[in-house]
């Protein structure tokens, strides 16, 4: 659909870039992204997908805002606190771009979840800090041969990935992480997390959002970016492929999808 006029001058900066143009933008309005998770990574996130003008925006998230998550987790305030996720996300989207499509979702992301949701959009983003649902996540979109960006912070460090069981020897979240870590070392409330690292990670999961819908980059297989706060430094590394991978290997074990939980 081409542009209104409202939207040329939204949208201005955008039209100039060699990279996205008035055809990348009518793209992006017609595109669909599910988050998965409305926290402290997807805050950023879905704040940048929304004024970038994604369409349609998915939110799930089964959680309700607390406290504790306001230094990091830029979407709610405190007024949010005690509300679904979800909701209070819908609003600060819709606020921020009317463009913008949201379709709340509160529930956990499970089997039924991605038959019924996966073929409605067109990539995935996971901004969860659940190992049991990263894992559910990468079975559904090998499954449904869905791209999909992941990212993770612990303290003061993070990186982010993309993944696409479309691609021929593309590596899968089970390549990557074999087995989930002792419970200890699983999520922030264990290890802590600097929210000014959260959005920087979360801030470099949108872009590469952005570089997939509109496929201005080739597809990076298997590319690991890590940031480390601290010392400020980016570095790369290869996720390989695992022929054993429980997932997507040669003798991939993993049958029911519909008994995994997150």
């Amino acid at each position: 659909m081409p542009l209104t006029h409202d939207q040329e001058r939204r949208y201005a900066r955008h039209l100039i870039m060699p990279q996205i143009g008035r055809a990348g933008q009518e793209r992006l309005l017609a595109s669909r992204v599910l988050v998965i998770g409305a926290g402290g990574l997807g805050s950023p996130v879905l704040t940048y997908l929304a004024a970038c003008g994604v369409g349609t925006l998915g939110v799930m998230d089964d959680d309700v805002v607390e406290r504790s998550n306001l230094n990091r987790q830029i979407l709610h305030e405190t007024a949010d606190i005690g509300r679904a996720k979800v909701f209070s996300a819908e609003d600060r989207i819709t606020e921020l771009n009317p463009d913008c499509t949201v379709h709340p979702y509160k529930r956990i992301f499970d089997a039924h979840a991605a038959d019924e949701l996966l073929p409605n959009y067109d990539l995935v983003i996971d901004g969860t800090d659940s190992f049991a649902t990263r894992y559910i996540i990468n079975h559904a979109c090998c499954r449904h041969q869905m791209p999909w960006i992941h990212g993770a912070v612990r303290g003061m460090e993070g990186y982010i990935t993309r993944f696409n069981p479309a691609h021929a020897d593309a590596p899968c979240y089970q390549c990557f992480v074999p087995h989930p870590p002792r419970e200890h070392e699983q999520d922030c409330q264990t290890r802590g997390v600097l929210g000014a690292v959260v959005g920087v990670i979360g801030t470099m999961m949108a872009v590469e959002a952005i570089k997939t819908l509109l496929q201005i980059t080739p597809h990076e297989i298997g590319i690991l970016h890590r940031y480390d706060g601290l010392s400020g430094i980016w570095k790369r590394s290869h996720i390989l492929r695992d022929p054993e991978c429980m997932e997507c290997g040669t003798h991939s074990t993993v049958t029911d999808f519909a008994k995994l939980r997150g």
